[in-house]
């Protein structure tokens, strides 16, 4: 998106939300797909917007973890969102100042090595706080990031190739 998509201040004709406008949330578009550099399509694919839009979610992913004791963690290869979306993802995360461990995360500390303290604080504050924005049913992710053996599809070329063989659209 160029800055001018995030600088009008003019409604969009399909938003309905009793929200006030702002910057970030007149962007031109119904739906904004985020996707890491690091993964390809191999596959011509409609799976990620027909599923946003049937289930009328306001946010997809790739691949979720939903581990015992821990919270339904929608991971960001591949992200969809809708208007909504897009909007509480616009001023909760992309707007979040520079995140640090020892403010943000101090219980990293006694779980991380020094070098993953950050990294890991980023991820549980953009990607597993990220459905505590959302309301119940309006998030999903569409594949288990992991098999039964915690074993990750991108690091286990027989999970990925299970995957591939239910409709996973892409490698790493």
């Amino acid at each position: 998106l160029d800055d001018e998509a995030f600088s009008r201040d003019v409604p969009h004709e399909n938003d309905t939300t009793d929200n006030p406008p702002t910057d970030s949330n007149n962007i031109p578009y119904d739906e904004i797909m985020l996707i890491n550099d690091s993964i390809i399509a191999v596959e011509n694919t409609d799976v990620f917007l027909t599923t946003l839009r049937t289930n009328r979610l306001s946010l997809l992913s790739l691949n979720y973890r939903n581990e015992t004791n821990r919270k339904y963690w929608l991971e960001s290869p591949l992200r969809v969102f809708d208007r909504k979306g897009i909007r509480l993802f616009s001023r909760n995360i992309c707007r979040m100042r520079s995140i640090r461990w020892r403010r943000d995360c101090p219980h990293v500390g006694k779980i991380y090595r020094p070098s993953e303290r950050d990294k890991r604080c980023v991820v549980e504050r953009t990607e597993i706080d990220l459905v505590d924005y959302f309301e119940e049913g309006e998030v999903m992710g569409l594949f288990s990031a992991t098999n039964e053996k915690g074993e990750a599809w991108i690091d286990t070329i027989e999970y990925w190739e299970y995957l591939r063989g239910v409709g996973f659209p892409v490698g790493k």
